[in-house]
């Protein structure tokens, strides 16, 4: 259901590359986001919308069956992992391992399943984030995989990370193989150490990891742009943008891959354009009708509508995650000035803190490197400089927590250290290193669990779940009542925000009777959990 399409819209674009598998998953992973991002708006994703697309593709591959057939390319760069392949193997098992495992992030119970559910039997509907603020952030992302589950009616496996994965992964050895800018090999390394970290949420909807693997593939895309038209830099700047559609957060990779076109192209410049209106005409319209902003979670764009979430709500829900980032209490936020935060956080010792501290080091010392030319001769990483000290401001302004920024020390180091990383050749023992490790991180590493918050849950392995993946479990929901809101809720005692896939609407009763007590109930707008919802104000 992505493929076909993807291979049209490479072969119009893109007439030869040594990328065809990455630019063919790539396109068709575009098209299919715009596909149901525009249906969402009318339709819910269900079974219907699921059929309507395969047959788009089938008609596509019965058009082009003939021309398709003699496609050689892959073969040829396929032959190309053969002196690799004990390490693709490695990295195959790896992640089919990791993605047939049950998810563990706690996000999964508070903002991915309960987003996919809503996709699926309603689309975006008007005010939703008043109901439950984290339906506020739903992806196009989420939309895909409510797509994918309508396909195989499966409600809680996903496996569209651990897809990217193995695109990446194998395209990643095609290129060691046929690598011909030896000096920027080294990049292609950057995936392999983060592999332990992208492994772990492989089984989850999470948008971090298509999103770094799009931002990596586009950074490789301008630093040999200028040496090789295989891979030209109006895509790269596509694969920024279709970071930025995922997770907004990716922002600065998008403004920077963009300004570099801008100054070193003057090609296809129509063309970009017209994407990318499109895409961000189709967001903004998403945020809209979710939040009543334009620009959510920016809330400088307000359509005044009705439906809008009040901004108390917004603030409610964007301190506590600096807190959390933080590691600050309530009355240390409120209190404390910048520069005391500033030494609070360094001072911690938290892994958080470390890997702050390497971070910044790295960062200065690769803009040294760049503004001396210190192996760093290609004028393109002062752009990579420059993006990775944006994305760093924004994080450090939202949540600082070291997950969020770890990719960047890496990037930072293998640019300053690449003599010495292009002489390593062997590719196996790191491979089986990053597995190694993700084994050994998954043990000591746990997430909140949802329904049981004082426990942390861990990936399990079994058997069978090569078989049929693991799932979560689902828990019993009880039908509660605030107002003209019917709503069903997890059990008690599980955690504030957690929701999970219940029936719909469903959210804590927690979380509804906190905001009463304050005077905030979301109520709904119509008689049907379609017509969306609003959030009433009466004084306690």
């Amino acid at each position: 259901m992505i493929l076909p399409i993807g291979i049209f819209f490479r072969d119009k674009f893109i007439s030869n590359s040594t990328t065809p598998l990455l630019f063919a998953a790539f396109f068709g992973t575009a098209a299919t986001l715009l596909y149901v991002m525009i249906v969402a708006f009318w339709l819910p994703l269900n079974t219907k919308v699921a059929w309507m697309w395969l047959i788009i593709n089938l008609i596509i591959v019965l058009y082009n069956g003939k021309k398709w057939r003699n496609e050689k390319r892959f073969n040829i760069h396929f032959k190309a992992l053969a002196p690799y392949s004990w390490s693709v193997l490695i990295g195959i098992f790896a992640i089919v391992w990791a993605s047939t495992s049950a998810p563990i992030l706690t996000d999964e119970g508070t903002y991915f399943e309960p987003t996919i559910r809503w996709l699926r039997e309603y689309g975006w509907v008007k005010g939703l984030g008043n109901l439950h603020f984290f339906l506020a952030t739903a992806s196009p992302w989420h939309a895909f995989e409510a797509l994918f589950q309508s396909v195989w009616q499966i409600s809680t496996v996903h496996a569209l990370n651990s897809w990217w994965l193995l695109i990446s992964f194998v395209q990643l050895f095609q290129l060691a193989a046929v690598e011909k800018n030896k000096n920027f090999g080294y990049l292609l390394w950057i995936p392999i150490i983060m592999l332990p970290y992208w492994l772990i949420m492989a089984s989850s909807a999470s948008t971090d990891v298509a999103g770094w693997l799009w931002v990596f593939w586009g950074m490789y895309g301008i630093l040999i742009q200028s040496n090789d038209k295989e891979f030209p830099s109006w895509v790269a700047v596509l694969f920024g943008l279709m970071a930025f559609n995922i997770k907004p957060t990716f922002m600065p990779a998008l403004l920077v891959f963009t300004v570099y076109f801008l100054v070193k192209n003057h090609t296809h410049r129509f063309r970009l354009l017209f994407i990318s209106t499109l895409f961000i005409s189709v967001w903004m319209m998403k945020n809209v009708r979710l939040t009543g902003y334009y620009l959510f979670p920016n809330t400088i764009l307000n359509t005044e509508f009705k439906y809008a979430i009040p901004q108390y709500i917004i603030s409610y829900y964007f301190d506590p995650y600096f807190r959390f980032g933080n590691g600050l209490t309530v009355q240390q936020y409120h209190t404390l000035a910048t520069s005391e935060l500033l030494v609070k956080w360094f001072g911690q010792c938290r892994f958080e803190s470390i890997v702050a501290l390497i971070t910044i080091v790295l960062w200065c010392a690769f803009g040294i490197g760049c503004r001396f030319k210190l192996n760093m001769k290609n004028q393109t990483y002062t752009w990579i400089w420059a993006a990775s000290g944006l994305y760093l401001l924004i994080i450090a302004c939202t949540s600082p927590q070291g997950r969020f920024y770890a990719i960047v020390p890496i990037v930072m180091g293998l640019g300053l250290f690449q003599p010495v990383i292009q002489r390593w050749k062997r590719i196996f023992p790191m491979v089986t290193l990053g597995v190694v490790l993700f084994v050994l991180f998954q043990t000591k590493w746990g997430f909140t669990d949802g329904i049981h918050p004082a426990q942390s849950k861990k990936l399990t392995y079994q058997i069978d779940q090569f078989i049929w993946p693991q799932t979560n479990p689902t828990p019993t929901y009880s039908k509660q009542q605030c107002g003209r809101l019917h709503y069903y809720s997890p059990p008690k005692g599980s955690y504030f925000w957690w929701v999970g896939n219940g029936p719909l609407p469903s959210v804590n009763q927690q979380e509804i009777q906190f905001f009463e007590q304050l005077g905030w109930h979301p109520e709904p707008i119509g008689s049907s959990p379609a017509e969306g919802y609003q959030t009433v104000y009466e004084r306690p």
